[in-house]
């Protein structure tokens, strides 16, 4: 008999289940509790389908990628195993809203430009541990930005994506696109196009372009206008939403959004290191 995907198990490996944490397509994640050690985690339980085997092979692709970095900005994870012919692995529980559900409660609301560039800072860092380990995202868009401690920590979430530098296509066999369409690069749209930094970069820079200024600037009301916005690729600077944007954010924000991949900087580390010189020029009072 197939498994339930929605019913609540009572163990998964050595954590004893509490309750839901959220569910997507390709799992379920539950909040556990350790049978020796008592301590809290997430769990993600792959969820049965189909074509198992390639989600499978995603699994554990997501589970290699996080367990291959050690930063405060990217979640960390404990263990993995099998329960009931199902992958799982356990990460760390954070207590916190992703900035997109953020959003969602408060549709209107832009973030103080002091705090949308300390996190985008912290993003920008977790993400130069990955392209310097060869890994890039591909799937950086506000629902993966989880917000913690009154939202002053960001943590990267969901590697499921995730492929080393220069391999692979943007598009499945099929044609699909992989990613969420409204956060991709535009040369991710091409059937041609090798996994890049610049493509985090730019899913980053229009994130927090959103964060500071309440508008996505590609975003259509069909997906066809969407992709065509952004193939177009004309930005016009987040000032023109927000007027008391300095100079040097829209400087910083139009080049993460770049149409050329190589106008951009090259990697997280190298965004980081603009974020912070962008910072260290803010006046002291602005928050």
């Amino acid at each position: 008999m197939t498994p339930n995907p929605r019913a609540l198990p009572d163990a998964i490996g050595p954590y004893e289940i509490i309750g839901p944490l959220g569910r997507g397509g390709n799992a379920t994640v539950f909040r556990g509790r350790h049978k020796v050690t008592g301590i809290d985690a997430a769990v993600k339980l792959l969820a049965p389908r189909k074509n198992l085997g390639e989600a499978e092979e995603r699994f554990r692709r997501e589970f290699r990628a996080m367990s291959a970095l050690d930063h405060p900005a990217v979640v960390q994870v404990h263990d993995s195993g099998t329960s009931d012919g199902r992958l799982w692995y356990a990460m760390d529980l954070l207590d916190g809203v992703t900035l997109d559900a953020w959003w969602k409660a408060q549709p209107n609301s832009i973030l103080p430009i002091r705090a949308s560039l300390e996190l985008m800072l912290q993003a920008a860092d977790g993400l130069g541990a990955a392209h310097e380990a060869g890994l890039v995202h591909r799937d950086i868009k506000p629902r993966n930005l989880m917000l913690t401690e009154e939202m002053k920590r960001l943590t990267i979430v969901d590697f499921g994506l995730a492929k080393q530098t220069g391999s692979g296509s943007s598009l499945t066999a099929d044609g699909k696109i992989v990613g969420t369409p409204v956060w991709l690069a535009p040369e991710r749209l091409t059937s041609n196009a090798v996994a890049s930094p610049t493509w985090d970069v730019y899913s980053l820079g229009l994130t927090f372009y959103r964060a500071v200024s309440g508008q996505n600037p590609f975003r259509g009301s069909s997906l066809t206008q969407t992709l065509t916005r952004i193939q177009r690729g004309t930005v016009p600077a987040p000032s023109v939403y927000r007027l008391d944007l300095p100079l040097s954010v829209d400087k910083l924000l139009l080049a993460t959004l770049s149409g050329r991949p190589e106008k951009r900087p090259a990697d997280g580390g190298v965004l980081a290191a603009r974020l912070r010189a962008t910072l260290a020029e803010l006046p002291p009072e602005m928050p």
